[in-house]
C-alpha cells in the first residue's frame, strides 16, 4: 500500500474528527501531525498488517526523542486512528490496544506573583500604539478570565455581552462557558474596539475580536506567542517565564490562594475533570501553611508551649 493511500486514510480520519467529534482545528492538526510522523516511520506498509510488536518498536524509537506526555498523546491518536480504520473496514484489529501508556510526571505549573503580573500588564499600558492597546487587552483577558490562548485568539465580537459585563467562551469540544468582564478589562476593551474599527475601515469584517490578514483571519497562537516573547524581552523579563499559559496558571493559582472554591476555578478554566484543576493545589504552599497554622489541632498545643 502506497504512502499516498495511507495519507488519504489519515485525511478521512481528520474529516471524521471534524464532523462527528466536533474537535477544534488545533486538535485535528495535532492528530494529523502525529499520524503523519507514524506513517513516515512505516512508509509504504499495509496498515492492516501491523502487529503489536511493530507498534512497540515504534514507541521504543520515539521515546528517545519525545517526552512522556508527547508519547501518551501520540498513542491516544493512534488508538483512535485504528478504531476509525476498523469502523471503515480498512483494518480488522487495533495493534495499539495493549501498548502501555508511559508514566506521566505531573509538572507543577509555572506561575507569576501578583506583583509580576501587575508589572507586566502595567508596562503594556505604557505603549499607546494600536498594537500596544491590543496587547494590553489580550493580557487583561488572559489574567482576568483564565482563557486558553486558542480561546483568546478565536474570540468573536459576538462573544461579548451586550452590556460588556460578560464573555461567552467556546472551549474544547465546543463547550461553552461564561466569564464576567472586570471593570478594568471593560475600559481597555472599549478603547481597543475603537482601534479595531479604525483598522478595518477598508477591509471586510469577519467578526473576530483580533482580526488579521492571515489565512485564519484572526491573530494566530504562534503570532501572539512571538509578540509576548518580544514584549517580555523589551521590558527586561525572561521570555522563558512568560507565556499565555503562565497567565492562565497564575489566574487559577491566585484565585485559589484567596479562598476561591476549586469547583469554581474548574468551571472558569473549562476543565472537564476536577483532577486537572487539582494541580493548582500543589503550588499554593502559602495558603496550605496558613491553614495548618490556623486550623490544625496542634495549634492549641503550640500555644500552650509558648
Amino acid at each position: 500500500m502506497s504512502a499516498k493511500e495511507n495519507l488519504l486514510k489519515a485525511e478521512l480520519f481528520l474529516e471524521f474528527l471534524a464532523v462527528q467529534k466536533n474537535l477544534s482545528e488545533n486538535t485535528r492538526n495535532s492528530y494529523f501531525f502525529d499520524i503523519k510522523g507514524f506513517l513516515s516511520f512505516f512508509r509504504n506498509i499495509d496498515l492492516g498488517s501491523l502487529e503489536e510488536k511493530d507498534l512497540q518498536n515504534y514507541f521504543l524509537e520515539i521515546s528517545k526523542k519525545n517526552s512522556s506526555s508527547t508519547q501518551s498523546r501520540k498513542l491516544t491518536t493512534l488508538i483512535n486512528f485504528f478504531d476509525f480504520l476498523i469502523s471503515e473496514k480498512i483494518c480488522t484489529k487495533n495493534p495499539c490496544l495493549n501498548i502501555n501508556f508511559p508514566k506521566l510526571e505531573k509538572k507543577i505549573p509555572r506561575i507569576l506573583s501578583v506583583k509580576q503580573v501587575n508589572d507586566l500588564i502595567d508596562e503594556s499600558y505604557l505603549d499607546k500604539s494600536d498594537h500596544g492597546i491590543r496587547l494590553s487587552l489580550m493580557l487583561e483577558l488572559l489574567y482576568s478570565t483564565g482563557l486558553r490562548v486558542s480561546e483568546l485568539v478565536e474570540l468573536k465580537l459576538s462573544s461579548i455581552g451586550d452590556d460588556f459585563q460578560s464573555l461567552l467562551i467556546r472551549g474544547k469540544g465546543g463547550k461553552q462557558r461564561y466569564m464576567p468582564i472586570t471593570e478594568k478589562t471593560k475600559i481597555i476593551l472599549e478603547r481597543y474596539l475603537g482601534v479595531r474599527k479604525k483598522k478595518l475601515q477598508n477591509r471586510k469584517d469577519l467578526g473576530f475580536l483580533f482580526p488579521s490578514t492571515g489565512s485564519k483571519n484572526h491573530l494566530t497562537r504562534n503570532r501572539f506567542f512571538q509578540i509576548l516573547k518580544k514584549f517580555s524581552r523589551t521590558i527586561g523579563l525572561n521570555p522563558k517565564n512568560i507565556s499565555p499559559h503562565t497567565l492562565r496558571h497564575s489566574f487559577a493559582s491566585h484565585l485559589l490562594n484567596r479562598g476561591a472554591d476549586l469547583r469554581i476555578i474548574q468551571s472558569s478554566l473549562g476543565h472537564a475533570d476536577i483532577s486537572t484543576t487539582q494541580i493548582y493545589t500543589h503550588v499554593n504552599s502559602d495558603k496550605f501553611k496558613r491553614l495548618l497554622e490556623e486550623k490544625h489541632p496542634l495549634k492549641k498545643i503550640i500555644k500552650k508551649l509558648t
